[in-house]
């Protein structure tokens, strides 16, 4: 037999129409997760945005509670007498909130508002660093949907608005895991 004789069959190709396919919830997820995909990042600009109006809201409508009233005279006693001890002396629990508290204070004057502006900022911080800490863990749909359920947490929210040290932990804690896993 020679190497001629020995030839490959043709191959034939049918086209086929393909039927429309049927509506259901797996394409809807699909379209769903290409959508987030391609804005991941204008979604989480829009979600601190809510997330930053939502904590801001009516802040200065707030009155001080007993146990925030702590870092409120400290930050005071300090504008009005100049003395760096009302700061630093006594209790060193809540350092960094009693100084926020004046910086916010001589920006804003001595109010509600002005003493709780930080805090709510550091809050609506939580949301780029929770999504960056997904991005390192988990997928692009996990990511999105915790960010989300982070904007709108009233536990997380609740405690934004309070000129307490409870507030930025939350934020502070995902960055220093990031900080240790990541670097």
């Amino acid at each position: 037999m020679s190497k001629k004789s020995k030839k490959a069959p043709k191959q034939v190709i049918h086209v086929v129409k393909a039927k429309k396919p049927a509506k259901n919830p797996t394409r809807f997820y699909d379209w769903l997760v290409h959508r987030f995909n391609a804005n991941e990042q204008k979604i989480i600009i829009v979600l601190t945005v809510i997330a930053l109006i939502t904590r801001l809201y009516h802040i200065g409508f707030l009155s001080y509670w007993v146990d925030e009233y702590v870092y409120v005279t400290r930050a005071v006693t300090f504008l009005n007498e100049g003395n760096i001890s009302n700061i630093i002396g006594g209790e060193k629990n809540g350092l960094a909130i009693t100084i926020l508290n004046t910086i916010g204070f001589l920006i804003f004057g001595k109010n509600e508002f002005g003493g709780r502006y930080f805090l709510p900022l550091i809050g609506a911080g939580l949301v780029p660093a929770t999504y960056y800490f997904c991005k390192t863990f988990f997928s692009k749909f996990i990511r999105i949907l915790t960010c989300l359920f982070v904007t709108f947490s009233q536990y997380l929210v609740f405690w934004a608005r309070i000129d307490r040290q409870y507030g930025p932990i939350s934020t502070f804690y995902i960055l220093l895991i990031l900080g240790v896993f990541c670097y």
